[in-house]
């Protein structure tokens, strides 16, 4: 568990054992411990932006820092934050994470395998971390050190493997790419997207 200030080490640019992933999500999902600890390695190094995007385009000032010495705990994965020092918000991050960390949470988009059995939904795999998002009063989250779980974007049909494959992907590519054609007018972005859903 978090133990206050002593998990934020100003000095060297690190706030230790902030919670990046449980084992049941605050949509219903629960997560396999086996997928987990096969997914500790994709979130070792794995960038941290701050807030989430809607048109999904990062810039370089969205950067903050990264997740360092990923591991398995009985509930879930943590981390270290690593953050640049130098960021016009750290102080205000290193101040939230003192006195107030309920206000400030991770959240994830994530791509893998999800199945179905009788009520309870599954993540059985973790294939592919997106982005890892610090956002303010997340949702989905408890807090910076204590998460109910980060969203995700898992597959919704019972398993199937959100790779670059798969139909869902394919259909979601489709949409984006239209959505950030800066060139097309609104009505010819409806007019395309059109054309998609009743193919």
């Amino acid at each position: 568990s978090w133990s206050g200030a002593d998990s934020i080490d100003e000095e060297s640019g690190i706030v230790r054992g902030v919670k990046i992933l449980g084992l049941e999500s605050s949509n219903g999902r629960k997560y396999r411990k086996s997928a987990l600890l096969d997914a500790k390695k994709l979130y070792e190094g794995m960038g941290v932006n701050l807030d989430h995007r809607e048109d999904g385009k990062r810039r370089v000032s969205d950067g903050f820092g990264r997740t360092v010495n990923v591991e398995m705990r009985e509930d879930g994965l943590y981390g270290d934050i690593e953050y640049l020092q130098s960021h016009p918000y750290s102080s205000q991050f290193v101040e939230a994470a003192r006195r107030m960390p309920e206000q400030l949470g991770l959240s994830h988009s994530a791509f893998g395998e999800v199945k179905q059995d009788g009520d309870d939904t599954y993540v059985e795999a973790i294939h592919r971390v997106r982005s890892v998002d610090l956002v303010r009063y997340p949702a989905s989250t408890k807090g910076l050190f204590e998460s109910k779980q980060p969203l995700d974007e898992f597959s919704d049909e019972p398993g199937e493997s959100a790779e670059a494959g798969s139909p869902r992907m394919h259909f979601r590519a489709a949409i984006m790419s239209i959505l950030n054609d800066t060139s097309l007018s609104i009505d010819e972005v409806g007019r395309k997207i059109m054309t998609i859903l009743k193919a």
